[in-house]
């Protein structure tokens, strides 16, 4: 049997155990949720190191005050609640979850208080850590995302700028071939000419 005392101890009473109580240090959050740190039992299906479990994944037979009687199976469950020995399907809102942390954290001995806000310190510690870990990632992502973005628009001029420039040497040897064209033509016209008045004198002499 696992079940857990008023200041949120869960503790373990097996078969083979002879009756010796095994505590496992557990941490609870506002979402009902056990942060399982060390197990020490070893006379039950042992729970993961450092697993997040939800109390609805362990079968628990009901609420005596303070008390959860869990059993030892882990697959399979449903979560059963009781108030005043009522079964009561709904949920533990989290106001009342954070009042029962409080009145059970006022039980506790001052060494025991102390250890659990170092605690607290240390999750809140290490939860700013993602959080900052988080937005340094997404201000990265974010200058990635506007480097690209100017690397595409600076191709793009680039690339603009080039067929501006092809097109303007394309006009300009188009031109110089029209003007070769018309220097031909012109001095095509002249020897046609020249040869004409050549003969013409010819004709003359005779």
């Amino acid at each position: 049997m696992l079940y857990v005392d008023g200041h949120g101890r869960v503790f373990a009473r097996g078969p083979y155990d002879k009756g010796n109580l095994r505590e496992l240090a557990v941490a609870w959050d506002n979402e009902g949720y056990a942060n399982v740190a060390v197990i020490f039992a070893t006379n039950f299906i042992p729970l993961p190191y450092q697993s997040k479990i939800k109390l609805a994944t362990l079968q628990w037979a009901g609420v005596f005050g303070d008390r959860f009687i869990l059993h030892e199976t882990v697959d399979h469950l449903e979560e059963k609640k009781f108030k005043n020995g009522i079964a009561d399907t709904q949920p533990a809102s989290k106001a009342e979850n954070m009042a029962r942390q409080k009145a059970n954290e006022r039980d506790l001995p001052e060494d025991e208080k102390e250890k659990r806000k170092l605690e607290q310190e240390e999750w809140m510690k290490t939860i700013e850590t993602g959080k900052k870990e988080k937005k340094d990632e997404k201000e990265k992502r974010k200058k990635e995302k506007k480097e690209k973005k100017e690397k595409r628009k600076k191709e793009k001029k680039e690339k603009k700028e080039k067929r501006k420039r092809e097109e303007a040497e394309g006009k300009a040897f188009l031109f110089f071939c029209q003007e070769m064209k018309k220097k031909e033509k012109k001095e095509k016209r002249k020897k046609e000419k020249r040869k004409r008045e050549e003969a013409e004198g010819k004709m003359r002499v005779r």
